[in-house]
């Protein structure tokens, strides 16, 4: 299994330039008090109950337009020449994303140009000159989710077809006690058609070439190899149920 799992350590590097997970955060925003300003509003500190009170009220926009951003939006953040700054997060419930090192920043309400001048200004504080950042939706379609036994469950987007090697790679890899012979995929929008595939057999023998591909939507699960003390505890008490049953016969 140590084999195994080397193989997708060496994925690692280069699968991260193609595929971005979608879950918000960052660590690099901890230890900094964010600030934000609110039209006809001095909130101060950018907690949520301060959000929660200043909230821009968003009920009249037609949220069917794909240039505002609303909750539950998942936004690309690109700063060219600092990836350090370079995210792909979630706008949350209270309207706000979180950007490395800058912290919380509004979004909810606010086309995405209006978004990306906000985001500009907050980074002149940490960048020479005007830095140039784009903004762009992710579209939820788009997703592939990995699940079970890997470090990093999630929802990851891909530009293209991947293969199942790489996105489980792209999840930080298997755990320890991953049953890589029987990896599921379940297709996007056909709840019973499901592939299982041995990933373990095509690693072991080299066959790269013809590990099966995952597409958008699909869903990847990697099952957890079954514990060998539960299954001595289970024989051990069905040994002993047996024994007693004997014991009331004779």
């Amino acid at each position: 299994m140590k084999d195994l799992r080397l193989h997708f350590l060496l994925l690692l590097i280069p699968v991260s330039i193609i595929v971005t997970s979608c879950g918000g955060g960052s660590n690099f925003s901890k230890g900094y008090n964010a600030q934000v300003l609110f039209k006809d509003s001095n909130v101060g500190s950018l907690d949520e109950g301060n959000v929660k009170r200043a909230a821009v009220d968003t009920s009249y926009i037609n949220f069917y337009s794909r240039d505002i951003i609303k909750s539950g939006d998942q936004l690309q953040v690109s700063v060219w020449g600092y990836p350090e700054f370079n995210t792909t997060t979630t706008v949350k419930d209270y309207g706000t994303v979180t950007i490395p090192l800058i912290g919380d920043v509004m979004a909810a309400g606010l086309t995405t140009d209006r978004f990306t001048v906000d985001v500009s200004r907050k980074l002149t504080q940490y960048v020479k000159g005007e830095p140039k950042v784009t903004v762009s939706h992710i579209d939820m379609n788009k997703r592939i989710s990995v699940m079970g036994a890997v470090n990093k469950q999630d929802n990851y987007t891909s530009l293209s077809d991947i293969s199942l090697v790489e996105i489980i790679a792209a999840a930080g890899g298997p755990t320890p006690d991953a049953d890589l012979g029987h990896v599921k995929i379940f297709m996007k929008g056909k709840i019973s058609d499901v592939k299982e595939i041995d990933l373990a057999k095509h690693l072991e023998q080299g066959d790269m070439d013809n590990i099966p591909k995952v597409r958008s939507g699909d869903t990847v699960f990697v099952p957890r190899e079954e514990n060998v003390m539960r299954k001595l505890s289970d024989f051990t008490r069905d040994i002993l149920l047996l024994f007693g049953f004997f014991s009331l016969l004779y």
